[in-house]
């Protein structure tokens, strides 16, 4: 369960910016309490959101923070495995600025995992990690939070908890531009192996790349179970398709049914990929009087709308966020699908009947219609803002430094310019009332 997220010095991110699903005292009486916050251990003073949404202009730093998340996560998994030693970090700091140009870029997060909070960043710039520290809480009455280890430029410190990262820092086996948390989780070290567990449940969707999760989804065809929710998940759309078939080559459906999860995904990936696009969606024909006839086959690709591609696409990840409790992250949500059905897919976050296991979504979009206080609390609505130095800010609507009433029409306000975090235009009719004209051809 995600509870906070900090990054500063990070692409249009100058100044540290925190995004928080931890709940506010409110008396947004309009939503549902039991159905959009949960308790996640026997406390009743802390409860976390299920959902949240990110508003703000094109350039404002909405996708940035999806970034900065993926960014962070990538670093971890990898940072030990897939550089070498003086290869440069792939870390894009705020370069607008001769203050912090040169500076390192910092991360940090808040989460829960089994019974356990953790509070994991680091400081990094393209040559090296200058600092990382891990610290964890039981979740007991009066529990204090324990360093596990602090990492800096000059040294470590390190809990005997961490034992075998001790050790690894003892016979410099951790290098300059790699984590320790990466390192000691490749020699199995328990608390680092929690904590790649959980980010196994903190997934990312990039707005750039609707597709990407295609793969999975169609990879999930395979199981019939997972097969019938999938189409039942698009049925319930009314996408008018019928039925979908992963049509396998010759020689790839036994590679397709090995042990690793992770291999079958990546073969699915290039099976679904390839020029010849092996994804077909089937549609009921009919004749003359309306009477069913057969199934037509289609080619996924080419005769689905970009819409119907993205909701099959996201249909996997949704369903497994929601069926195992994990965190679901979309950058441009709204994208290619259509008002209603967005706010249908919120709305099985924002429910208990759908959501029993505390599943959280967080998203960005340019949709004003969510925008309303039936949908969110003002605590779940974030926005950015980027001013004229080229730096991003992150508030959300109950951080606002104006009090916003909870029961304010929070579409109007916002279009309106009330809340900040929309398009500021300049005189668009002075480009046509220019001399200049472009020649045709």
């Amino acid at each position: 369960m995600l509870i906070e997220f900090k990054v500063s010095n990070f692409l249009s991110f100058k100044e540290e910016i925190r995004f928080s699903l931890a709940s506010s005292s409110l008396k947004d009486k309009k939503v549902s309490d039991e159905n959009v916050l949960f308790h996640p251990y026997d406390n009743d003073k802390f409860t976390l959101l299920k959902s949240a949404a990110v508003y703000g202009a094109n350039a404002s730093g909405k996708s940035n923070l999806v970034k900065a998340m993926i960014f962070f996560k990538k670093f971890i998994l990898s940072s030990s495995t897939s550089t070498q030693i003086e290869e440069p970090i792939d870390v894009v700091n705020f370069k607008l600025s001769t203050e912090s140009e040169k500076e390192s870029s910092v991360f940090d997060i808040i989460f829960l995992s089994q019974n356990r909070q953790f509070r994991y960043g680091f400081s990094v710039n393209p040559l090296r990690v200058d600092a990382e520290w891990l610290y964890m809480k039981e979740l007991k009455p009066k529990a204090r939070e324990k360093e596990i280890f602090f990492r800096t430029y000059d040294g470590y410190e390190v809990n005997d908890i961490f034992q075998i990262g001790k050790d690894l820092v003892e016979k410099k086996m951790v290098r300059s531009n790699a984590l320790l948390l990466s390192t000691a989780a490749q020699f199995n070290e328990p608390i680092a192996t929690e904590i790649f567990h959980w980010l196994s449940t903190f997934n990312l969707v990039s707005g750039n790349r609707d597709g990407q999760y295609s793969p999975y989804t169609a990879w999930k065809l395979q199981d019939p179970v997972a097969k019938a929710r999938i189409l039942d998940f698009t049925k319930f759309a009314d996408l008018g398709i019928d039925d979908i078939q992963l049509v396998q080559e010759a020689g790839l459906e036994t590679k397709l049914k090995g042990t690793n999860p992770q291999s079958e995904l990546a073969l699915t990936k290039l099976l679904v990929e390839r020029n010849n696009n092996s994804l077909f969606s089937f549609h009921q024909k009919f004749d003359k009087d309306l009477n069913e006839k057969e199934l037509v086959q289609f080619l996924f690709s080419q005769s689905e709308s970009e819409g119907t591609m993205k909701y099959f696409g996201l249909a996997g990840p949704i369903i497994d966020t929601l069926d195992n409790g994990k965190i679901l992250v979309i950058d441009e949500l709204d994208s290619k699908l259509h008002p209603l059905l967005t706010q249908k897919i919120i709305s099985l976050f924002n429910s208990r009947e759908t959501n029993p296991k505390n599943a959280q979504l967080v998203f960005t979009t340019h949709d004003t219609n969510l925008l309303s206080a039936h949908i969110f609390r003002r605590d779940q609505i974030w926005f950015t803002q980027k001013d004229r130095y080229g730096a991003s800010t992150l508030y959300s609507l109950a951080e606002y430094i104006v009090p916003v009433r909870n029961d304010a029409s929070f579409e109007k306000d916002y279009l309106a310019g009330k809340y900040g975090a929309v398009p500021s235009f300049k005189n668009f009719k002075k480009l046509f009332n220019s001399k200049t004209v472009l020649k045709n051809g």
